[in-house]
């Protein structure tokens, strides 16, 4: 083909029209960040374009029209875009990943200054919109000049009747054999069997009625979650759209989804009235819809037949164990489901008030029916709360949440939110053994389940497996694209990576994702402190205060800065509000006892510092038993005492408790005790178990680079 396409001629060609996934919700979240993909999109697939022969002939917005004089090289040429975006995607592991669709039509193209007319441009962009994230749609022309080429394989779509045209199109899926297909968080999605169910619209004269809505939605949610022909979006994500009045193809676009459920829900007196449409997010069609005029006490009925509706005409096929999930009924009474709805509604506000609201709520759904076991699993949840969120240490919490959950899987063995208010309190005991098993659980009852995949990728940060973690982690977001804790610990295994700048730009992505998660903050300040930066770390640790004032580990974290800077009689202003602001017993407080031991240390006084420390050790609540470890390490080496500090460090290499990112450090720590002791082989054993850790690491961190000088130094003398 000619490097310029002729000015004003007709002729045939192979259009290859492609755009951006999600282009519109990135410019809304970071603008800097949209421009610097889309400029790095046109970067790649113009060099591709260009390799194969073809030609950009416009740029529009997110996307751009290639032609080629043979659809052979325009297919080649989508493949190869593909393949390199996929590629690139791995690389970035869970960063913005660049995700296109395309499609391409064998047909007239006439180029009129900048503007371009013709069949081929027409039905091109026409037929991209049906393309998955990552997949690449054509013609029937275009299928039939490739069909015979080595290494292709396609999927006929049948006839479909595209936006403006009369007649139907058939349309083919191409499928290249190094299986690149639908690569980071689109990748679960598999054409119209992904699905998102947007909340629906409460339009009941009474505004309190929201959380009746909300609750319709998550109970479609979670019963087609549950099936598993079905990749579901997850309420969190969804939740982010509520009253956007978004369009549902621009939804399906961001979210790699190829059906919409919406409706509207109107509640008076015993009456219900609820309208459902299922909507085919490639054009804006309606797939089914229907509207339910029943008694309040048809609610569960009416979740069911929505369900099955939608499974009949997405033609997934149900098992036995599935159609009976659908159908089940979890509670006879009408007025027990709209009580725990309501506590559900609270529980979401993710705040003390909204918890304790919740735990009435559900307290009294088990008034009206004591085999309510749906209620016995939010009641664990909102139990555990108190211990996960920091507002009670009281180890009680976690006892009657542990209570709750075996009651509820007394009640319905197979019921997965009672697996995962289980696991969840092995999580908060820091039993990682038990917490795997419940989530692996969680996972065959319901595997659309999100949190689970989190939950197991924290096991295996807790052990140290950090590949694993990291996999984990990504499917959590695959699932649900915002989930603010896998976006967290997505940064946390990073940074025990050694890989700061990737952690940080993790950060500083999910405050731009979550700008009103106060954990995003908190971590950051976390990460500020461990590398010197004071000032940094307090604005980070104040901004999760600001929308947390109970955030007790960010108001640790502002002691802990404020000992290490030397602003002592602040730090013990913390301490002191850290043991007036809880129910805990001094004794038994490990928040208090830590941050009193660290400012004893801060003050030079070892001999408090390590009574404080051994105290917090032994509390009740050990959350943080490595951390407790490490400092009390830490404490012992300024003393001097190197046989204590050595003892302390291998205790806490040696804990399955929870594994700080900073703990990865230990081993660099104790490869300096050894080669104060002059024992150099484990000096270099130490060293070299670092190095192993950090082998990915940021190059020009100030500690690898000591512990490669000092591994080399003891190898070149030969008493390595």
């Amino acid at each position: 083909m000619s490097n310029q396409t002729p000015r004003g001629q007709r002729r045939l060609a192979a259009i290859l029209f492609c755009d951006m996934v999600g282009y519109s919700r990135l410019m809304e979240e970071s603008e800097t960040r949209a421009l610097h993909l889309l400029e790095e999109f046109q970067r790649i697939a113009g060099q591709t374009i260009r390799e194969h022969s073809g030609e950009v002939v416009k740029t529009i917005g997110d996307g751009l029209i290639a032609a080629f004089s043979s659809a052979v090289e325009a297919v080649r040429c989508a493949l190869a875009l593909q393949k390199q975006l996929a590629e690139r995607n791995r690389r970035e592991a869970v960063r913005d990943p660049l995700l296109i669709r395309t499609g391409i039509h064998l047909g007239d193209l006439l180029q009129e200054g900048e503007d371009l007319f013709g069949s081929g441009v027409n039905l091109a962009s026409r037929i991209e919109p049906l393309a998955p994230p990552g997949g690449i749609c054509i013609s029937s022309e275009v299928y039939h000049q490739v069909r015979n080429q080595n290494g292709l394989s396609f999927q006929d779509l049948g006839e479909r009747r595209l936006h403006n045209l009369t007649e139907p199109v058939r349309i083919y899926a191409l499928e290249s054999s190094e299986g690149e297909r639908e690569p980071k968080r689109a990748e679960a999605s598999t054409g119209m069997r992904a699905i998102a169910v947007l909340p629906f619209q409460n339009i009941s004269p009474d505004p309190e009625n929201e959380y009746f809505s909300d609750g319709m939605t998550e109970e479609i949610i979670t019963r087609l979650s549950k099936i598993r022909e079905l990749k579901v979006a997850s309420r969190s994500t969804v939740f982010r759209y509520k009253g956007k009045g978004i369009d549902p193809r621009e939804l399906g676009q961001e979210l790699g989804v190829g059906a919409v459920l919406e409706g509207s829900v109107r509640k008076l007196g015993n009456r219900l009235r609820i309208t459902a449409q299922l909507i085919n997010a490639a054009d804006g069609f309606h797939l089914w819809s229907e509207e339910y005029d029943r008694n309040l006490d048809d609610v569960f009925k009416i979740q069911d037949e929505v369900s099955e509706r939608i499974a009949e005409v997405l033609r997934v096929n149900l098992t036995e164990v599935e159609r009976a999930q659908l159908s089940s009924i979890p509670t006879k009474s009408f007025e027990a489901y709209d009580d725990y709805s309501r506590g559900r509604y609270f529980f979401y506000q993710y705040t003390r008030e909204g918890n304790q609201a919740a735990i009435e709520m559900y307290l009294k759904a088990l008034e009206l029916d004591r085999n309510y076991a749906l209620a016995y699993a939010g009641l664990s949840l909102c139990y555990s709360q108190f211990i996960n969120r920091g507002w009670d240490e009281n180890p009680m919490w976690l006892d009657k949440a542990q209570e709750a959950a075996l009651k509820a899987l007394g009640l319905d063995e197979r019921l997965a939110e009672a697996h995962f208010a289980l696991g969840f309190v092995y999580e908060m005991r820091e039993d990682w053994d038990r917490e795997e098993g419940a989530m692996r659980r969680v996972l065959l009852l319901d595997p659309n389940h999100a949190h689970a995949h989190d939950s197991l990728g924290d096991v295996y940060y807790h052990r140290d497996q950090l590949d694993e973690a990291m996999s984990e982690y990504q499917l959590a977001l695959r699932l649900d694209p915002f989930h603010p804790k896998a976006l967290i610990q997505v940064a946390a295994t990073y940074e025990k990576k050694g890989q700061y700048r990737a952690a940080i730009d993790q950060l500083r992505r999910t405050s731009e994702m979550l700008p009103d998660f106060d954990w995003t903050w908190k971590r950051l300040g976390d990460l500020h402190r461990s590398q010197g930066n004071y000032e940094e770390a307090l604005r980070a640790y104040g901004k999760a205060l600001g929308i947390d004032p109970g955030n007790i580990d960010a108001k640790v974290g502002v002691g802990l800065t404020y000992a290490a800077m030397g602003r002592l009689e602040e730090a013990e202003k913390i301490t002191k509000e850290l043991l007036e602001s809880s129910n805990v017993p001094r004794e038994e407080n490990a928040n208090y006892l830590f941050l009193a031991g660290m400012l004893y240390r801060a003050r030079g006084d070892y001999g408090e510092a390590i009574t404080h420390l051994e105290r917090a050790l032994s509390a009740p609540r050990r959350k943080y038993q490595r951390v407790y470890l490490g400092a009390l390490a830490e404490t012992y080496a300024l003393s001097g005492d190197r046989d204590q500090a050595i003892a302390y460090y291998r205790k806490a290499l040696q804990s399955e408790r929870h594994s700080s990112p900073y703990m990865i450090q230990f081993h660099y720590r104790l490869g300096l005790l050894y080669k104060e002791r002059k024992e150099y082989q484990a000096a270099a054993e130490a060293y070299r178990r670092f190095l192993k850790f950090w082998k990915d690491a940021d190059p020009d961190v100030p500690i690898l680079q000591d512990a490669q000088k000092r591994l080399a130094a003891l190898e070149a003398q030969g008493i390595a």
